[in-house]
């Protein structure tokens, strides 16, 4: 199993792929350039400071890149950071995307849409059933691939269908009680 920056322990080095979240310009107290990097993957985020930074690393280091980090893990203000000792962006031909970065439900999308499929046969009233259907056929990408909220409240990829899934879950067992 791959391991996500997540699961490194200070001391430790990382040696792998990462997605550029978000990049700040600094200067430094000798009055050199730096970027802080925020790093982020499927477990989760660091940052990294890369000083010393030229015009084309700025160019070349944007939000939505991949890039491939090597650097030990440190302490920074009680929070991990990553020591950066190389980074460069990904290739082409190296297989990384950026959804293989991107916290995920923690069921897979195919199983997400049988349970909706399933919950619009289970429909009694044919006019509610064919709205849904109506409803999940035109917004089919964004129900499956959104999260359902920005943070907090199932803020991964697929979080909408997996917070509409865990709805239907609910509504169903309340049914059930109510009726038994």
């Amino acid at each position: 199993m791959k391991r996500g920056i997540r699961d490194y322990e200070i001391g430790e080095t990382f040696d792998g792929f990462m997605l550029i979240n978000e990049v700040r310009k600094g200067t430094a107290s000798n009055g050199k350039p730096f970027l802080t990097l925020f790093f982020i993957d499927a477990t989760g985020e660091i940052d990294a400071k890369l000083w010393d930074a030229k015009k084309e690393d700025e160019a070349m280091f944007t939000e939505e890149k991949i890039v491939k980090v090597v650097g030990d893990v440190h302490e920074f203000r009680g929070q991990a950071q990553l020591r950066i000792k190389s980074i460069r962006l990904a290739q082409p031909t190296e297989g990384v995307m950026v959804s293989d970065f991107l916290e995920k439900a923690p069921i897979e999308k195919e199983v997400l849409q049988e349970k909706i499929t399933e919950a619009i046969f289970e429909m009694q009233n044919p006019n509610v059933q064919r709205i849904v259907r109506a409803f999940i056929k035109k917004y089919d990408e964004q129900i499956y691939d959104y999260p359902a909220a920005s943070k907090n409240h199932h803020a991964y990829v697929s979080g909408l269908a997996h917070h509409i899934v865990m709805m239907l879950e609910i509504a169903k067992s309340y049914v059930i009680f109510i009726h038994n």
